[in-house]
C-alpha cells in the first residue's frame, strides 16, 4: 500500500471483522456522503426566509382544510350544477325540442335572456329568481358556462348521429 493520500477511504478488513467487502463499503460510504449533503442542503434551506401568511389571506382552519371543496361548475347527469355565493343552483341541459325551436324565434335575445326564458319555460322559475339576485359577473359566468356545456352536448350528439350513419 502506498503512503500517498487519496480521496478513496482506506478499508482494512482485519480492522472490521464481519464487515462487507471493500466495494460494498465504498457504496455505503457514498450513500452516507449523499445523505449528509442532503441534510446540509435542508438545514441551509431552513435558514432561508419562509413565506409569511400575514398578508391578510384566509388560511383555512384544520376543520375547513379537511372538507372537500366542490367545483364551481360540474355537469351531473343532465344538469349543470353551479356553486354560487347564494348556494348551489342546478340548470337543466336537457329539454324538449319544441322549447329549443321557440327559443330560436327570439334571435334578438342575448344568452342571459335566453337562459332566463328557458328556465321559466322548463318549470325552473325559482332558479331563475335566485339567479337574478346574484352579482352580475357571477351570473354572466354561469350563463357562459351553461352555453359552453350545452354546445358540448350538441356537438357530441351531432358526432354520435353522424358516426352512426356511416356504419
Amino acid at each position: 500500500m502506498s503512503d500517498t493520500p487519496t480521496n478513496e477511504p482506506y478499508f482494512d478488513p482485519e480492522l472490521y471483522p464481519g464487515a462487507p467487502d471493500e466495494a460494498e463499503a465504498k457504496v455505503a460510504l457514498r450513500d452516507v456522503n449523499v445523505a449528509e449533503a442532503q441534510r446540509e442542503e435542508f438545514e441551509a434551506s431552513v435558514d432561508e426566509p419562509q413565506p409569511s401568511y400575514d398578508d391578510g389571506s384566509d388560511i383555512p382552519t384544520p376543520a375547513e382544510a379537511g372538507k372537500a371543496t366542490k367545483p364551481k361548475y360540474i355537469v351531473i347527469g343532465d344538469n349543470l350544477v353551479c356553486q354560487t355565493s347564494d348556494g348551489e343552483l342546478s340548470f337543466p341541459l336537457r329539454f324538449k325540442t319544441k322549447l329549443l325551436r321557440q327559443l330560436g324565434t327570439f334571435r334578438d335575445l342575448d344568452e342571459t335572456d335566453q337562459l332566463f326564458w328557458l328556465l321559466e319555460n322548463v318549470g325552473q322559475k325559482a332558479v331563475a329568481e335566485r339567479l337574478e339576485e346574484l352579482d352580475v359577473f357571477e351570473t354572466l359566468g354561469i350563463v357562459g358556462e351553461y352555453f359552453r356545456q350545452f354546445e358540448k352536448r350538441a356537438q357530441a350528439a351531432k358526432g354520435e348521429s353522424s358516426g352512426s350513419q356511416s356504419s
